[in-house]
């Protein structure tokens, strides 16, 4: 990780997506049944990570 990360608000922004994915699938579960959860959890993690690990 990138030296000047606080882990703390990693965490932060994780749970965050993670609320507000949760959110946005359960409003729209309705509409699209099988939803998009898991891909859309995927995206943002990887989004999050991209900017926190170093680059070789």
């Amino acid at each position: 990780m990138r030296e000047d990360v606080i882990p703390q608000q990693v965490g932060n922004v994780l749970r965050d997506i993670y609320l507000g994915t949760l959110y946005r699938w359960f409003r729209e579960a309705e509409n699209e049944p099988e939803g998009r959860l898991e891909q859309e959890l995927m995206q943002a993690s990887e989004l999050l990570l991209n900017g926190i690990v170093t680059r070789p």
